[in-house]
């Protein structure tokens, strides 16, 4: 993919998740259950990204996968599912804005750790950048 098309589907998902987290707050007022919405949720993408990996690759990508278990390969599941989780603890909570900035804000940082754990330089832009971002968190929080 290249530069813009990247950036059109950063936005596109972060958008996605304002509505997801929407959704998901309906569903859950219907089922009266926040873990119904997040087992639908997680069972639609669950069945979803199984047929596209069958239609586009095939079975020998979970053939691998499966010949090779290890436990680690459900964390990025559960990770996942913490993420959907808080986002919609605090879409209902605490509302949309303070929650997206709290999650953009959490991520920078974690980033930037990542970043510079694997070895990347980090530059003053990088941390002025992430500390604007963090006051503009800290700034939304208090109007909620």
């Amino acid at each position: 993919m290249n530069g813009p098309s990247v950036a059109a589907l950063l936005v596109a998902g972060g958008a996605g998740l304002v509505l997801q987290n929407t959704l998901m707050l309906q569903i859950r007022a219907v089922s009266g259950s926040f873990w119904i919405a997040l087992w639908l949720n997680s069972g639609v993408g669950l069945v979803f990204l199984t047929w596209l990996v069958w239609a586009r690759e095939g079975q020998q990508p979970l053939s691998i996968l499966w010949a090779q278990p290890s436990w680690w390969y459900v964390l990025p599941g559960l990770l996942g599912t913490l993420f959907v989780f808080a986002s919609l603890q605090g879409f209902a909570h605490v509302g949309a804005a303070i929650t997206v900035t709290s999650l953009v804000a959490s991520q920078l940082v974690a980033g930037l750790v990542f970043d510079a754990w694997n070895g990347d330089s980090l530059s003053l832009r990088n941390f002025v950048g992430a500390g604007l971002l963090i006051a503009g968190a800290a700034l939304v929080a208090q109007d909620g």
